[in-house]
């Protein structure tokens, strides 16, 4: 059991909830010091695609096919990942 503070008014409630998270991470050095186990500082979530979920642009719709082999081929020539879906109407 470890006492971390004497609480007996409002104002040492404030300043230990304003302190919290600094007094949870000092206890957690000093007990992972005693056990010999470094510390590793928590990094920030990275947040990862479910893989479930695309959401596809379109840049036209052509009624001529050769209009649309062109436009692919300036997007493709831009850096683009661009293709040709066929939608009948």
């Amino acid at each position: 059991m470890i006492e971390i503070d004497f609480i007996d008014n409002t104002g040492d409630n404030n300043l230990f909830d304003s302190k919290r998270d600094e007094i949870i991470k000092a206890l957690a050095k000093a007990v992972l010091t005693q056990l010999g186990i470094d510390y590793i500082e928590a990094s920030a979530p990275v947040q990862q695609p479910s893989g479930q979920t695309l959401y596809r642009v379109m840049a036209g719709s052509y009624s001529v096919k050769e209009n649309a082999e062109n436009q692919v081929q300036k997007l493709k020539a831009a850096g683009f990942d661009a293709t040709i879906m066929i939608f009948n109407k």
